[in-house]
């Protein structure tokens, strides 16, 4: 998953939304942008962190690119 602060996210989320606090805006940084994203689209904390799991973070966050199969061909274009 992100990380211990990033499902500290969703713990707070649902303490608000059990409390009935409206959220008015919602900003983050790192694990909780990503967290506060997903709700901002209308997630439910629960739907959230269904989300977080099934990423592969591994491949989500690696710096090299990805590995394409085939090649493509350049066509120049006439003109």
């Amino acid at each position: 998953m992100v990380g211990a602060r990033g499902a500290a996210h969703l713990g707070v989320l649902r303490v608000l939304e059990r409390a009935g606090v409206p959220i008015d805006i919602i900003t983050g940084t790192s694990a909780g942008a990503i967290v506060g994203g997903l709700y901002a689209a209308g997630q439910t904390p629960d739907q959230v962190e269904e989300t977080l799991r099934s990423i592969d973070w591994d491949a989500t966050l690696t710096d090299r690119p990805p590995v394409r199969v085939g090649c493509r061909t350049a066509v120049p274009m006439n003109g």
